[in-house]
């Protein structure tokens, strides 16, 4: 099996997903250049919070939306 290695991407601000800039151009170029993927491991910096840990296999998992004073869309 063939691996690619890992890797740390940071999202920058939530509005990066509203606009198109040299950042989120070049993320954009970054993914279109990987194979084929099966998977992808998202490990969130909000993790903190009480509880167990979560972990989901799920197409769609729920999103926590814990930051305020963003543009409507981000909602």
């Amino acid at each position: 099996m063939n691996r690619i290695p890992s890797l740390f991407v940071s999202h920058g601000l939530p509005s990066v997903a509203l606009f198109e800039d040299e950042y989120s151009a070049s993320l954009r170029l970054f993914g279109e250049g990987l194979p084929p993927l099966k998977g992808i491991v998202v490990v969130s910096s909000h993790w903190m919070n009480p509880g167990a840990i979560q972990i989901t296999s799920g197409k769609r998992p729920r999103i926590e939306k814990n930051f305020y004073g963003y543009q409507p869309e981000l909602y």
